[in-house]
């Protein structure tokens, strides 16, 4: 991804929703739901709505992102 540190959670944000677009060509975003900052672990972890397909129900999807680099450390959806 990027060698700039994510500093904030709007780029966070950002990041999740490029790797969406990416992960799944189909993926319909929706929001963010929430966006927290993990100082232990230097990891940001952004929790997003998007949906399969246009008449599909939306799913929630989180993101694991390291903070030093904006590299994507895990991805999985959370509920079915």
């Amino acid at each position: 991804m990027s060698d700039l540190r994510v500093a904030d959670a709007k780029a966070a944000s950002e990041i999740a929703r490029k790797y969406a677009a990416t992960a799944s060509l189909s993926l319909v975003w929706h929001d963010v739901v929430a966006c927290e900052y993990d100082e232990k672990s230097d990891e940001w972890r952004v929790v997003y709505e998007a949906s399969p397909s246009l008449l599909s129900p939306y799913f929630r999807y989180e993101v694991i992102i390291d903070a030093k680099n904006g590299g994507i450390k895990s991805a999985k959806r959370l509920e079915r």
